[in-house]
């Protein structure tokens, strides 16, 4: 358990989003507050930004954030429909209007990225997954109409895994896998439903906001043992070097766990 009763001098910092850099930094967002916070891995604060607003490093709906593997963080803000873009240390380097784009984002909902640098978001408005370099310029797009009855009906998460494959859970029952040009491998339904996306290597781990995890296979869908379970319900996760990294609900406390997977 790393505690966050430091993360910030101001009272009743509740985080609702958590990624992990490259060097296992932590990165917390508040996203009542707007305010996004770098943590050491021993819970120690280093530094907290944002703050309401619709410019800079300012923003007033935070939906997700993401670490890069190039040292810089992520953030979408989507009333104002943006992404905005941090290094390491919280400094503001630039922003994005995902609004004014030729594939427009309306209401940026869930982020991942490429070890390249490609971002993909999600956009809640019309339930598809956009594939974007950091110009801001789209690849492509995945789950629109074209896809037919695949068509996305609410994206509740993404992920991409080793493989450059892209994961995402539609509607909190339905998972597919695409690779990176967008075509459909296989999908699957989620007994039970999943809420949280993330990936160990090639393969798709799935949560439940109750903390239950398993293994997505295109056949199969095996629960991981858990030796402790989480005592409360949980607002995200996230996945780093086989750890699971996962935020309390309205407490704020991290759970940090390793998965052994048994090959």
């Amino acid at each position: 358990i790393i505690s966050i009763n430091n993360v910030d001098d101001q009272v009743g910092f509740t985080p609702s989003k958590i990624t992990i850099g490259a060097f296992s930094d932590i990165y917390l967002m508040d996203s009542e507050r707007s305010l996004l916070s770098r943590i050491l891995p021993n819970g120690a604060h280093v530094r907290t930004v944002g703050g309401w607003g619709e410019n800079g490093e300012l923003f007033n709906s935070g939906a997700d954030i993401i670490a890069s593997y190039g040292l810089d963080i992520f953030l979408i803000d989507s009333d104002s429909h943006r992404l905005i873009r941090f290094d390491r240390q919280l400094n503001y380097i630039e922003e994005i209007d995902l609004l004014s784009l030729e594939e427009p984002i309306e209401f940026p909902i869930a982020l991942a990225r490429y070890s390249s640098g490609e971002i993909l978001i999600a956009d809640e408005s019309n339930a598809e997954v956009k594939h974007l370099n950091l110009n801001g310029q789209i690849i492509s797009v995945i789950g629109d109409e074209k896809y037919g009855e695949d068509r996305f009906t609410h994206v509740t998460a993404i992920a991409i895994n080793d493989e450059d494959n892209i994961g995402v859970i539609d509607n909190s029952e339905r998972f597919l896998v695409f690779n990176k040009s967008g075509r459909i491998m296989w999908e699957k339904e989620i007994k039970g439903g999943g809420q949280f996306l993330g990936s160990i290597n090639s393969d798709w781990i799935i949560s439940r906001s109750n903390g239950d995890l398993f293994i997505m296979e295109r056949f199969s869908q095996k629960v991981i043992k858990q030796k402790n379970f989480f005592s409360k319900r949980i607002s995200d996760l996230t996945i780093k070097d086989e750890r699971i990294y996962a935020i309390e609900e309205d407490v704020g406390t991290i759970w940090t766990t390793l998965i052994l997977i048994d090959e």
